[in-house]
């Protein structure tokens, strides 16, 4: 068994530092008279030439995530490479189902993913687009520019948290290939991908947590959820990869604690899933994309991230948050990557996390 602590590993990096070699974090393009295109959320100019600036994220993503390892000659080839492949796929596009919306005036943000549908797991990589902009403030009349966004519950929630109302969800209509409109404002990530600053996880927080809607929620159902007096359980359920094999017998073991454990399943609102990470004791479970909640722990929460050695991925446990008390725990891994731990060394791990105190750690720089 390999442990991983956040304390050890956590990226602190400020956002003007995180970029990747090409990435420009945090900058806003203004483009007019462009095209959004359905596949791989490209954007292009009229001439339907892909406008490499607005296509950062596609560039790792697309065919496959790209090696940042390489050295500079050969991933500049490999970019080239990818922005022609890019461009082979809008040339495959059906002009004759592009809705042309560039008779509105409204101001269009571009919010998409590269996956075309937002994953959970890099849910909150899509949303800080917006903090670049957030002193532009909210107009009524603006319009977000999205994904298909079934894979998410209550995405529009999600967007109240910002100032954005259900209305102002544009996607592109299942019978068009994209969309024309006359201005759209990209802002990109503050980070590189798949990556949070912390400058990014504070402003979240502080629009999650502060919220008039959820501070509202939270006064009508704390009790339901004592602070720091329960262990949240991140149960993967069905998702066929990733089993914890010997989950009950884990359960019981922390029964053991005297603390009630509440099982998080991942299909709970927005609201739910801010109360239930924001005052948990001790978060717990095989590694997957609600580990991304975690933003949202307490500094003094404790936070067990059980990992498949044959499918490490350290996303979570460096991402900046105020939690440090974050063990990622690398078990041997099955064929499918489910896994058997032993209980009683788990339990004894989350005991020592939940009696170290980390609260008056220096935290990564800024308000975290």
């Amino acid at each position: 068994m390999e442990i991983l602590r956040a304390k050890d590993v956590v990226d602190r990096r400020p956002a003007r530092e995180m970029g990747q070699k090409w990435w420009p974090g945090g900058s806003v393009l203004r483009l007019n008279d462009v095209i959004v295109i359905r596949k791989y959320s490209l954007i292009c100019d009229a001439q339907f030439k892909v406008i490499p600036a607005a296509v950062n994220e596609q560039l790792f993503w697309q065919p496959t995530s790209i090696d940042l390892g390489v050295d500079s000659m050969d991933l500049e080839a490999e970019l080239g490479s990818r922005l022609d492949f890019l461009q082979r796929a809008v040339d495959d596009v059906d002009r004759d189902k592009i809705a042309d919306l560039s008779n509105l005036s409204n101001e269009f943000i571009y919010l998409m993913h590269p996956f075309e549908w937002y994953a959970y797991g890099h849910l909150f990589d899509t949303l800080q687009r917006l903090f670049p902009i957030q002193d532009l403030g909210v107009a009524q009349s603006t319009l977000l520019v999205c994904g298909s966004t079934q894979s998410v519950a209550d995405f529009a929630q999600h967007l109240q948290v910002f100032g954005y109302e259900s209305h102002q969800i544009l996607g592109i209509p299942a019978y068009c290939d994209g969309i024309k409109v006359r201005n759209l404002t990209v802002a990109e990530s503050p980070a590189g991908i798949a990556q949070l600053t912390v400058e990014s996880v504070n402003w979240l927080r502080k629009c999650y947590l502060e919220s008039p809607r959820f501070v509202s929620y939270l006064r009508r159902n704390e009790s339901l959820y004592p602070e720091g007096q329960y262990i949240l359980y991140l149960d993967r359920g069905e998702a066929g990869s990733r089993d914890l094999l010997n989950k009950h017998e884990l359960l019981s073991n922390l029964a053991m604690l005297g603390l009630p454990i509440m099982v998080f399943k991942g299909k709970e609102t927005v609201f739910e899933m801010l109360l239930a990470f924001s005052r948990a004791r001790l978060v717990i479970g095989v590694h997957g994309a609600m580990f991304v909640n975690t933003i949202f722990c307490s500094p003094a929460a404790a936070i067990v991230e059980l990992c498949p050695s044959n499918r490490v991925v350290q996303q979570m446990v460096r991402m900046p948050k105020p939690c440090l008390n974050h063990a990622l725990v690398i078990v041997p891994g099955f064929a499918d990557a489910s896994i058997q731990v032993d209980p009683g060394e788990i339990v004894r791990l989350a005991v020592d996390l939940m009696l170290s105190d980390l609260s008056g750690q220096d935290a990564p720089s800024g308000e975290l």
